[in-house]
Parts: C-alpha cells; structure tokens; sequence
C-alpha cells in the first residue's frame, strides 16, 4: 500500500515565529512528502531565505528545518493510500510542477486566515491550502477540495496518522539541499522587485478572477 508524508513544522524564522504568534499555533508551516526520507517535500513557501514574501511551489529541502543552531520542531504524519488515491495525488502534483514558475504564495489567503477566510487565485496557494487541496484530490477523508483549510484544522484530521513528534534533528531524514535554492541569497534591491513584482501579479489574477466571478 503506498503512503505519503504530511510534516508540520514550527520552522526557526523570524516569519514563522510572527505566524504561531499571530495564530496560536505550534506549527505554522506544513508540506508532503512521498518518501519517508523527507528530502524533498512539495509544498508552498518562500524560494530564498531572505525573501520572505515572494514565494510559490517549491520542492523543500529538509535542511530548511535547521537555521542559526536550531532545530525545527516537527509533526510527521504517515497517510496510507490507496493505488488509485496514489495516482491521483501524483496527478495533481505534476501540474505544479509544470506550472512552478507561475505559481505564487497567496498573501491575500494568508492574510484572511484568522477570519477563516479562504481567498482563490489562481496558481496561487498557502501550504495548508495546497496541503489540504492535495490530500482532497487525491481523496483523502475529512478534506473538502477547494474549502478553508487550517493549521489546527488539518492536524486534527490527520491526528490519527502521527508517526513522529519532536526535534527534526532527532527525524532519519535525508539532510541535503537538492533542487532547494533556498540559501541562494538575493541582493536587496532584487528581493525588493521581485516582491513588489509578485504583489502585482497577484493582485491582477484576483481581479481578474473577480472579474470572472461576476460574469456568471
């Protein structure tokens, strides 16, 4: 039977501090993986370390968990699926990875999720929001495709499916980098750009998609 990891993560950054503060929250961070391993976990977040708002798909590296000395704190949830959910959620992940250069990290939704708002853009997710979206897909019990998902939400229907809790320097997991460019820091003024940039473009696709909405 094939199996697929969900990792929460209470990650050691300024942003991730900011968020559990914000959320009351011990994780504030959350992705898949289909290996037991961990060294490449689909998800949506920031590209580069100092670039903490323009982000979008990424294969996140294990390593993230560690920054400055310190271990992240981890949940890891094994989910058991069956062949045909496997495919499933495989399908669904091929088209982000096709569509990585366009998607961006929904601020907007972010934003709302205190009010238990969902905001849709296209090609354009938190990691809960793509998380839960995945494990609906693939049909996964508990998860509403296209529907508000949380934190807290997410790991109580995951609460029977905890495999590990504690430092992710105490997790065998597989600690290289990949295809992660995290740590390939950006000059100031791209990181500058390339946020104002995302903005942009995330603000016209929620026109546009208003703009959609109200034509039906």
């Amino acid at each position: 039977m094939p199996s697929i990891w969900v990792v929460f993560s209470s990650t050691p950054y300024k942003t991730g501090r900011f968020i559990r503060q914000m959320l009351g929250t011990r994780f504030n961070h959350v992705g898949l993986c289909l290996e037991p391993s961990l060294c490449a976990m689909d998800t949506f977040a920031r590209r580069y370390v100092n670039a903490p708002f323009s982000g979008g798909y990424v294969k996140e590296s294990f390593r993230r968990f560690f920054y400055r000395g310190r271990w992240a704190d981890i949940k890891v949830c094994r989910v058991d699926l069956t062949e045909r959910q496997m495919r499933r959620l495989q399908a669904f992940l091929r088209v982000f990875r096709r569509r990585s250069k366009k998607s961006l990290y929904n601020l907007y939704s972010a934003a709302a999720v205190p009010l238990g708002w969902r905001i849709h853009i296209r090609d354009s997710y938190t990691c809960v929001e793509f998380v839960g979206d995945a494990l609906a897909y693939a049909g996964v019990k508990g998860f509403l495709y296209g529907g508000f998902h949380s934190l807290e939400g997410t790991e109580q229907l995951l609460s029977a499916h905890v495999e590990y809790v504690g430092s992710a320097g105490d997790y065998p997991a597989e600690y290289r980098w990949g295809e992660d460019a995290f740590l390939n820091r950006r000059r100031r003024t791209t990181v500058i750009k390339e946020t104002a940039g995302a903005i942009a473009r995330l603000t016209a696709r929620s026109i546009r998609g208003f703009g959609a909405w109200l034509m039906h």
